[in-house]
């Protein structure tokens, strides 16, 4: 398969991950983005239109230093941060980042998630960082990311969202949604019984995190090399 070619598949998978993440309540009308590296270039949704709208011909094409190379329409606000996740970790090939209403809220409070009552999040994330503020759609907002993004594909964005990584955007997509519904039952569960947490014990919870890690969950995985070659014409 050429480059072009490649490059439309990568569209293709982005408005399919757009659509369910939307229908999902994950991604509003206009906010959020989604990115994927094809070899030596990066497709990303425009900025400031609906994911659930989009045709693959209108997917914005940047090169790896963030230039915009390809596509009709301006790149997302936040690709200068999607940009520099890929030169953070060069193992992963998608990028999601939403604005999540449960993910937001605990964004808000500035602190990390450390949920000790739920299996799930054990698993997953075992903890979700938050990166300190930065005005969004400026490089303010990775400042500080790399640290964390070493050892964690999710992240939240102080008083603005999450983001995550992956080695595609099922994996990029599911971490974003999933981390949604298990703060949405965490609520649930502070709302119902407040003063009753029924936390896992340390060694349940060491457990799980060796787990999670044996299913190559949060954990980076070596770069893989790519010989793809940047094609003349892009979507």
């Amino acid at each position: 398969m050429d480059q072009n070619s490649k490059l439309i598949e990568a569209a293709k998978e982005i408005i399919k991950y757009g659509k369910k993440l939307t229908k999902a309540g994950v991604i509003g009308a206009q906010e959020g983005n989604l990115s994927c590296k094809v070899g030596d270039v990066i497709l990303i949704t425009p900025s400031a239109m609906a994911k659930d709208e989009l045709q693959p011909e209108q997917m914005a094409v940047l090169d790896l230093e963030g230039n915009w190379i390809g596509g009709p329409h301006k790149p997302s606000s936040e690709s200068a941060m999607h940009v520099a996740m890929y030169k953070m970790r060069p193992d992963v090939t998608a990028i999601v980042h939403t604005h999540s209403p449960y993910c937001t809220a605990f964004a808000m409070s500035g602190e990390p998630v450390d949920i000790r009552n739920s299996a799930e999040f054990a698993i997953f994330y075992r903890k979700v960082p938050v990166i300190p503020y930065g005005e969004p759609g400026t490089h303010a907002i990775y400042k500080g990311m790399s640290k964390e993004l070493v050892d964690y594909d999710t992240l939240l964005l102080e008083n603005h969202g999450v983001v995550s990584v992956g080695k595609d955007l099922c994996d990029a997509s599911s971490k974003c949604s999933t981390l949604e519904l298990v703060l949405r039952t965490y609520t649930i569960n502070r709302q119902l019984f407040p003063n009753r947490s029924n936390d896992l014990s340390q060694r349940e919870l060491e457990k799980l995190w060796k787990f999670g890690r044996s299913c190559k969950h949060g954990i980076p995985q070596p770069a893989k090399k790519t010989t793809a070659s940047i094609s003349e014409q892009y979507i």
